[in-house]
């Protein structure tokens, strides 16, 4: 995993190896963001429906999102498609600082748990939350 976050943050590695990715907090932040822009009607109910099916996608794999309750909920919030002015909006703000609290304790318990993720997966969810948090890649 350090060998990987060294190649997604060294210097001299070469553009296609770099990290790409967006983290799953900054994705449900402008999953929620989104709702403004609907608002605005800068994006239709399309655009954002493609978005949120997409996040649910990605947060699949995430083990720093929360347990089976917390995804279970995220799940069904994401599918209730976000409305501008909704409720399921509304709690998806709320949960959002909640995940961030508690983002790599809960990788490092995966980590720790009887099946480990894998090195790579572990290495993006580490760089992109910490790159998405303010972190530079020094």
């Amino acid at each position: 995993m350090t060998a990987r976050l060294l190649d997604f943050f060294a210097d001299t590695t070469p553009w296609p190896r770099r990290l790409w990715d967006v983290s799953s907090v900054l994705a449900l932040e402008e999953a929620w963001e989104a709702g403004d822009w609907q608002r605005q009607q800068v994006l239709s109910s399309g655009a954002v429906s493609w978005y949120l099916h997409s996040l649910e996608r990605l947060l699949g794999p995430d083990h720093g999102v929360g347990d089976s309750r917390a995804r279970r909920e995220l799940t069904k919030l994401l599918r209730s498609g976000l409305a501008p002015d909704s409720q399921q909006r509304r709690r998806l703000r709320q949960l959002i600082p909640l995940i961030n609290d508690g983002y790599l304790r809960r990788w490092m318990a995966a980590v720790e748990g009887a099946t480990p993720p894998s090195p790579e997966r572990l290495a993006r969810a580490v760089a992109t939350h910490l790159l998405d948090r303010g972190w530079s890649s020094g």
